[in-house]
């Protein structure tokens, strides 16, 4: 800068390097503020209507699967038979779609159609069911509800009385002050009808997969046009449940059981069952286990061999009480988990809770 110890100030401002450094400092505030701008005008249009549609519609990306799977922790092998879906069926980005249940039922239904012609084995089968449920849990997880005033009309919730049976309802209106739900017409004589201003319990599952829990008082009871009807108070304390391994499918349906004896061979347990069967109703089912009704008042911890006829499944199905409760006058039902099921009959499964056809 030529202006030291013993210098001049005259020599100083004579020197031209100074003015070049301030126009140089000017130039690169100028860049970053021209940057700045830029970059809040791409934000900006990356955040309209048109561009957020576009984006929406066009098809999938590699990206955006990686994108998804990462933000959800899926493992390599689910992230690359995800891809393997959207490319084949050309589903539009899976990143912005993940959210409609609509849009992902209709992609898992149109890959497996291609599945089917081609020919799967129960391996392939299996994961692609497992991805389903995977996909189920990490939306549901995104979209959870605050109060009853968020849930969708034609609902089903269930009442839970005292002994923990279940009654369906249909919610047909969600009112701002009230919920209105049918109810099945035996209840205007049934014993244990909830009264008035009762609280009771009640369990629903929400569109993206969740079940939730939740306490409501009945306001009152109408009839009309011979349909029984109830209004029930909002809540706005929602407890959600634990989320199933497997998702499962009410059911009400005639099944079987027998007894089973267990032997060890070279370490290894061999279940034999009676070919004594039972009769039982079947109430829910899922890959991992089920819910039968019996008048035999079996104990926590037996294991038996059960047979879904119903559902096309006769081979041997070996689950575990886990836990009994009467579930009415002489009737008990009994809670099992699956713990020797073959690969095939979890895919016959799988298929029936989703509904697709094997």
């Amino acid at each position: 800068m030529n202006y030291s110890a013993g210098g001049s100030p005259l020599l100083a401002r004579s020197n031209g390097s100074i003015y070049n450094v301030i126009i140089i400092a000017f130039i690169i505030i100028g860049l970053l503020t021209l940057i700045y701008f830029l970059f809040k005008k791409f934000k900006s249009s990356h955040e309209t209507a048109e561009w957020l549609e576009a984006e929406k519609n066009r098809i999938t990306k590699p990206a955006d699967v990686k994108r998804l799977c990462s933000e959800n922790n899926f493992s390599k092998h689910e992230q690359e038979l995800l891809w393997e879906m959207c490319r084949v069926c050309e589903f539009p980005n899976i990143y912005y779609n993940f959210h409609s249940m609509d849009k992902i039922s209709d992609l898992f239904f149109k890959y497996y159609n291609i599945l089917k012609e081609k020919g799967f084995t129960e391996d392939k089968l299996f994961d692609f069911f497992m991805l389903r449920g995977k996909m189920e849990k990490a939306r549901s997880h995104t979209a959870k509800l605050s109060s009853t005033k968020n849930i969708l009309e034609e609902t089903t919730i269930f009442y839970i009385n005292k002994e923990r049976e279940q009654f369906p309802f249909t919610l047909v209106k969600n009112d701002k002050n009230f919920l209105k739900l049918e109810i099945p017409g035996f209840f205007e004589n049934y014993p244990h009808k909830p009264k008035e201003l009762e609280r009771i319990l009640f369990t629903f599952k929400s569109s993206v997969g969740m079940t939730y829990n939740f306490v409501s008082r009945v306001i009152r009871y109408e009839k009309n046009e011979d349909k029984l009807y109830m209004y029930i108070a909002h809540s706005h304390n929602l407890n959600t449940q634990a989320h199933r391994q497997y998702q499962r499918e009410f059911i009400n349906d005639s099944c079987t059981f027998s007894s089973v004896s267990v032997i060890n061979q070279k370490k290894e347990n061999v279940y034999v069952a009676s070919p004594k069967k039972f009769p039982a109703q079947l109430k829910n089912i899922s890959a991992g286990g089920c819910c039968i009704h019996t008048k035999l008042p079996i104990k926590e911890n037996q294991l038996i061999c059960i047979f879904f006829p119903s559902l096309g499944i006769n081979e041997m199905t070996i689950g575990q009480i886990r836990h009994t409760r009467k579930a009415g006058d002489g009737i008990y039902a009994l809670h099992i988990q699956f713990i020797k099921i073959n690969k095939s009959v979890m895919n016959q499964i799988f298929a029936f809770v989703y509904k697709f056809e094997l």
